[in-house]
């Protein structure tokens, strides 16, 4: 069977459902042997093979080949490699099939790609979760950093995309612990030419340490919150179901809730209903925005088709029937532009 290397988006979506980096890359690319890089070609049976070993990822899939004649191939999507991918490390994930490192996968990825994309994508590499077949998410521990995406953009500099992903590293918030959560943090900060609300960049997963004020009420040192504001003390977090939870992870949330504010901080809680409609995070991010004192300010033309395309990459649902007058348009506390003015971004 021959060897097959993942390119780009079926190497991101591998990635997605890692729980830690691979080990004992080698360079297969090396070469100047045809008969060794022809060999790197996918064939029938090696797509199969990837088919029955990670079942999640999505066919055609996206290999990487160094040569023009072997792009010929039918039975995958093959990109042939810049010479600089010539040394580059591939990791062994299963018999017969490597990865790149989550680095090039993203900045392979992001050829074509929009900024939101690009910066979802970082964010699944660089957040603290990982996804599951069965649709949820488990703990796993950071694929890459900000400085190895941004130290890959000048390692692999002939590869399409570095322009893109150089780009979207400003938009790369780490530490995520959820893609709900990532989702959130995007839709608050990215610019409103992309769909987003234009709001402060918060601190990811925050670490509070419990005053004196609060020992009365906590029985731990410190909280976490999922996006936090220091300088404002304002803190927002993610209800993942409100619906679901535990009387114990209530009473936690509660407890958690109540001993932030004793500390002086102003707790928004978002939850997945609210997140999931356009019409209703409106409401959320109307009352970040006046708590951070920085009202929203909707100058781009044409935002809520972008906001429904930034709700699509970030995979949140939205109801169909929903008018578009609704989202960022009935609210006082939201500042319009005059029609016809372009993005400020």
């Amino acid at each position: 069977m021959s060897k097959l290397i993942l390119f780009g988006t079926t190497a991101l979506e591998y990635y997605a459902y890692v729980l830690s980096r691979p080990a004992n890359a080698i360079a297969l690319g090396a070469t100047d042997d045809p008969s060794t890089l022809a060999a790197l070609a996918p064939l029938a049976s090696g797509t199969a093979h990837i088919g029955a070993c990670f079942p999640y990822l999505t066919a055609p899939y996206h290999v990487t080949v160094f040569s023009e004649r072997e792009r010929r191939q039918k039975v995958a999507r093959c990109h042939v490699a810049p010479r600089s991918l010539r040394a580059a490390p591939f990791f062994p994930i299963a018999h017969g099939v490597y990865a790149p490192s989550p680095e090039l996968a993203l900045l392979e990825f992001s050829r074509g790609r929009t900024i939101p994309e690009v910066a979802y994508g970082g964010a699944l590499l660089c957040g603290t979760f990982a996804l599951s077949e069965n649709g949820g998410a488990a703990r796993s521990a950071p694929l890459a950093t900000i400085k190895h995406l941004e130290q890959a953009t000048r390692m692999y500099a002939d590869v399409p995309g570095r322009k893109t992903l150089r780009a979207a590293l400003p938009w790369i918030l780490p530490a995520t612990a959820s893609p709900r959560e990532a989702a959130l943090a995007l839709a608050l900060t990215l610019p409103t030419c992309w769909g987003g609300c234009g709001l402060p960049q918060p601190r990811i997963n925050y670490r509070i340490d419990i005053s004196a004020r609060g020992k009365n009420l906590a029985q731990r040192r410190y909280y976490m919150a999922d996006l936090c504001w220091p300088d404002r003390r304002i803190a927002v977090e993610y209800d993942s179901d409100e619906f679901h939870l535990s009387s114990h992870q209530h009473y936690l949330d509660t407890m958690k809730r109540t001993t932030l504010e004793e500390m002086g901080y102003r707790v928004i809680t978002v939850t997945r209903q609210q997140l999931s409609a356009p019409s209703e995070f409106e409401k959320v991010a109307v009352v970040v925005a006046k708590a951070l004192r920085r009202p929203l300010r909707i100058r781009t033309q044409d935002f809520h088709a972008r906001q429904r395309a930034l709700w699509r990459t970030l995979r949140l649902s939205f109801a169909v029937s929903e008018p578009d007058e609704r989202t960022f348009s009935s609210s006082p506390e939201i500042a319009h532009s005059p029609q016809g003015t372009k993005p400020v971004f």
